[in-house]
């Protein structure tokens, strides 16, 4: 059998490939942070957007051409 088909544990201990000194996903995470966080600031943008939406509304039905 060729050496290059055997599994790290069935090498013998100074035949192993050495670990990697970097991690396996370089990228430190797209979430910073606990993902509670993220939550409420993405709830309190969408009810400062529906705030928003019922403010229009209520400016539109309000609006009168002038005549």
């Amino acid at each position: 059998m060729s050496a290059d088909l055997l599994a790290n544990v069935e090498r013998h201990a100074d035949d192993r490939p050495a670990a990697s000194p970097e991690r396996a996903d370089p990228h430190a995470g797209y979430w910073r942070g606990s993902a509670a966080g993220h939550v409420s600031y993405w709830r309190a943008r969408a009810l400062r957007a529906e705030g928003a939406v019922d403010r229009l509304k209520a400016t539109l039905a309000a609006w009168r051409p002038v005549t």
